[in-house]
């Protein structure tokens, strides 16, 4: 469970848990707590990524309500949540432009891939492989420019121009 949490948190990302809820259930308690995940950026807001179910000494933690029941009781828990068509889909806040949400997922995704970029280089540095670490750099440079892109579109201000000087905006 630590593992996915670490993988949760990588990133310009923070993990919030939820409300702890405890139900009685079958002569023991049931403790349900969801994991939400929300991105630094300024239009975010928390999406649900996992949810903790504790019974007894059982522990289950998946992406959905029903498959962390599953887990703690080891098969069908024949429970009907109703959430088994909800896997990593949040439905968009009405009130946000479409391009927000577009531009924070750009944002989130760039930052993964210069993630990813970065451990390539370093495996491959220390394989002494100097060309695939070559490589890897390339995909970081590209990832931070799309990040930077993507960062631009959401607080509106203009990207920094190739030399690292903001560009000016349409205004000036």
């Amino acid at each position: 469970m630590s593992q996915a949490l670490n993988l949760l948190r990588q990133g310009a990302s923070e993990v919030i848990n939820g409300n702890l809820l405890t139900l009685p259930v079958g002569g023991g308690v049931l403790y349900v707590q969801p994991v939400y995940v929300q991105s630094s950026g300024a239009s975010s807001y928390p999406t649900l990524r996992r949810v903790l179910v504790s019974f007894g000494e059982e522990v289950g933690f998946a992406p959905t309500l029903s498959e962390a029941l599953d887990q703690v009781f080891q098969g069908d828990s024949g429970a009907t949540t109703g959430d088994e068509e909800n896997v990593g889909e949040t439905p968009t806040d009405p009130e946000a432009p479409a391009e927000a949400v577009d531009a924070q997922q750009a944002l989130q995704d760039a930052l993964q891939a210069a993630s990813n970029a970065i451990q390539e280089g370093e495996a491959a540095l220390a394989e002494g492989d100097f060309a695939a670490y070559g490589e890897a750099q390339e995909r970081l440079q590209a990832a931070l420019r799309d990040a930077i892109e993507a960062e631009a579109e959401i607080t509106g201000e203009a990207p920094p121009a190739e030399g690292g000087q903001p560009s000016p905006s349409p205004t000036e």
